[in-house]
């Protein structure tokens, strides 16, 4: 319960009585600086020694010693993809091209979704590597181009390796991941954030699409 000081109720106008002599006016005034005191207390005790509805813990009278501010309850709340989950830079191993390395050169959404699987998998312990994120047209050209030459025809490279125009990693909406282990754990999880594996032969390959968020990931093909 709020405590409130009592206003001073003080008569504004000198008041007579007959057969005495009127009172001094300056007493009149007196009454009216006690009141108007007296008013300004009990502002200043509402606006700095109540608690706000920001801070309803705050101290009284916390607006003129500097009580707690908003901006250092916002500086402890951290999201799973905040400072504490970060990945260093991967090294390129053999066949790896350095620039697919690089999740932040996916598509905006795909990227946020990989981000925030993988700090998901840090937090169980799992760890998920990049193989091969986001591909540039001339890159996944030689890829098909290669895998026709392996595979003899066009139509047997297809179910290997994509054109250009039709790559999800040239779009930005695919990844390759390693480990196995990784992979098992983002084919079993992935669909919180939207990633699916989605060629059956291929347990590194995943695909993020926003229809498949916290949904049963489609039959790979």
């Amino acid at each position: 319960m709020r405590n409130q000081t009592p206003y001073l109720d003080a008569p504004t106008t000198p008041i007579q009585v007959s057969g005495t002599k009127p009172r001094r006016r300056f007493r009149a005034w007196t009454g009216v600086a006690g009141l108007s005191l007296t008013l300004l207390l009990v502002t200043g005790f509402v606006v700095y020694g109540l608690p706000s509805p920001e801070h309803p813990g705050g101290q009284l009278f916390g607006g003129l010693t500097g009580g707690p501010s908003s901006s250092t309850e916002d500086n402890t709340t951290r999201g799973s993809t905040g400072a504490s989950c970060t990945f260093p830079p991967q090294q390129a191993e053999r066949l790896e091209v350095p620039s697919e390395l690089e999740p932040d050169r996916l598509q905006p959404k795909m990227r946020d979704a990989f981000q925030q699987a993988r700090c998901a998998a840090k937090e169980d312990g799992v760890q998920i590597l990049v193989k091969s994120a986001r591909r540039t047209a001339a890159e996944q050209r030689r890829l098909f181009r290669q895998e026709i030459k392996t595979r003899g025809s066009e139509a047997e490279a297809r179910k290997w390796v994509l054109p250009p125009e039709e790559s999800a990693h040239v779009k930005g909406t695919a990844v390759d991941v390693k480990p196995q282990s990784g992979a098992k754990w983002l084919e079993q999880n992935g669909n919180q954030w939207g990633l699916c594996r989605t060629i059956d032969r291929e347990w590194w390959h995943f695909e993020y699409d926003k229809d498949w968020v916290g949904k049963r990931c489609p039959a790979p093909r």
